[in-house]
């Protein structure tokens, strides 16, 4: 199959999978507000993003084994394709154990250090334990999903997880509706796991991805070595990433209780939602990306770029502008209309959206080309610039001061220093990636604002919560739409777009 077609099919497989997760996360609130209160659902969002830590134990090895099996997979019978494979399980097996016995035996001590009422305490420690279970379960098969992605099977890799979240809200209903309680939702966790690891492993094999019996050779310590030097800067990397992404919550939760937990989580949905959406473009693009860069098709491979970068920030900007437009009214009828927060924080948060998605393309090109440098250092520094200025700001304005840490940080930290280095790459001016390829996104924004501005008095006109919320989406999605396609999108994507399309007619 051709680029084009694979580039397709792990796209589409994307966003079915994102739709999945649509579906999880429009009915796993609900659901979950049906059977418990709502400090028991703001504890279970917290013990959800403090689990996540426990990636960290993966010290950036998975994503390093799939970047290297691309410089080998074009030659299966060479030896360096199966050491590496060997060398990927054992690391991952290793990982898995680490993460079970410091899962299992830590649980009480972070369950204490985030002063967790001792009603909630118990169950806390108890569903950490199986969350960090169901962690190494993953840990210890997710050599085969690297298989899957350097041989750019993206629509498995991400159709078998999008199995964990789907499988995991019919338990969540199963073992609540059943009684169980939180106690319960330990099923919802260990099961998902298992198949969604299993089915990668199972792919692997039939697709018939695994070397010859003749072809295996044992890793040497310099494959090890070559991993580990990767891996340690994707490790850095990765580490700042889950700070930014866990800590919000966690300072919401700290410096304003369970019950903004609780607000938090509901009214951010949609725009991790976005962010997952417009940046599966991306995270499928760059295994292909690397492909060019092992062969050398850097012509190729900086029109590709470019052109991604610009999709990627022309759907960000019209997705954005609906949800924060959408977002208040949405939360009314979704959950709780006392879960909804302002308009303006939906704007704020939509621009934390925008540049986590325009960034994520320069930082993983970064990261694809193996010449991390500076960068391992920048996700660390902005992880702790954010969580020092969230805590100060959060404890003064509440949110506003979470999410204007977010921008601040974003911005000058990751935002400055990826696109220096994205510019060098490709060796054109600083402004070119910083304005030139961004300014229709920009504009399409700028176009875009009175509309968002006006969502809420136009909705307001109607009476019945759904019509609110179905103004507001005609009122914000029509020009969203037409603005994405007139102005935010360059005239060769246009016309390649159209042309791909015209070809699939025939």
């Amino acid at each position: 199959m051709s680029r084009f077609g694979s580039f397709v099919r792990g796209v589409s497989a994307s966003w079915l999978a994102t739709l999945v997760t649509v579906v999880y996360s429009l009915l796993s609130v609900p659901i979950a507000l049906r059977f418990l209160s709502v400090d028991e659902f703001g504890l279970l969002m917290l013990l959800l993003q403090v689990a996540a830590y426990l990636n960290l134990v993966d010290l950036g090895m998975a994503a390093a084994t799939a970047r290297i099996l691309i410089d080998h997979k074009d030659n299966p019978r060479g030896g360096g394709y199966a050491s590496f494979i060997l060398a990927g399980g054992a690391v991952c097996l290793l990982q898995g154990m680490i993460i079970l016995v410091a899962g299992w035996f830590g649980s009480p001590y972070v369950i204490r250090a985030f002063a967790i009422a001792p009603d909630h305490a118990e169950i806390a420690v108890f569903l950490l334990r199986w969350l960090a279970a169901t962690f190494a379960i993953g840990a210890t098969l997710r050599i085969f999903g690297s298989i899957l992605y350097a041989n750019k099977r993206v629509d498995l890799v991400v159709l078998f997880m999008s199995l964990v979240p789907l499988l995991g809200l019919v338990l969540m209903w199963t073992v609540l509706s059943a009684g169980m309680g939180m106690r319960g939702m330990a099923w919802a966790f260990i099961i998902p796991a298992v198949i969604a690891g299993s089915g990668t492993a199972a792919a692997v094999i039939t697709l018939r991805l695994l070397p010859g019996r003749t072809d295996w050779r044992r890793p040497s310590w310099e494959q090890f070595k070559e991993m580990f030097v990767l891996g340690k800067d994707m490790f850095l990397i990765n580490a700042g990433s889950q700070i930014l992404d866990a800590s919000q919550l966690m300072i919401v939760t700290r410096t304003m209780g369970l019950g903004a937990a609780a607000i938090w989580s509901v009214s951010t949905k949609l725009f991790t939602l976005v962010y997952q959406l417009v940046t599966k473009v991306e995270g499928t693009a760059i295994v292909f990306f690397s492909e060019m860069m092992v062969r050398g098709e850097r012509p190729l491979l900086a029109l590709r770029f470019r052109q991604v970068y610009q999709l990627t920030a022309g759907l960000s900007v019209a997705a954005v502008a609906v949800v924060a437009g959408v977002n208040p009214f949405f939360v009314a009828v979704w959950a709780e209309p006392g879960l909804a927060w302002a308009p303006a924080l939906g704007l704020l948060l939509g621009v934390v959206t925008y540049l986590n998605c325009v960034t994520r393309c320069h930082v993983d090109l970064i990261m694809h080309s193996k010449q991390i440098r500076g960068l391992r250092y920048v996700f660390f520094f902005e992880a702790i610039g954010f969580v020092m200025l969230a805590v100060f700001a959060s404890s003064l304005v509440g949110f506003t001061g979470v999410l204007a840490a977010a921008i601040v940080c974003a911005v000058c930290f990751r935002g400055i220093y990826t696109v220096h280095r994205t510019a060098a790459y490709f060796h054109v001016p600083v402004s070119t990636v910083s304005w030139v390829w961004l300014r229709r996104s920009i504009l399409t924004f700028a176009g875009l604002l009175p509309f968002v501005m006006s969502a809420s008095n136009v909705a307001e006109l109607v009476p019945h919560p759904w019509t609110k919320l179905a103004v507001a989406t005609l009122w914000t999605g029509i020009p969203a739409a037409v603005a994405f396609l007139t102005v935010a999108l360059p005239g060769d994507v246009r016309r390649e777009m159209r042309g791909r399309f015209l070809q699939i007619l025939r």
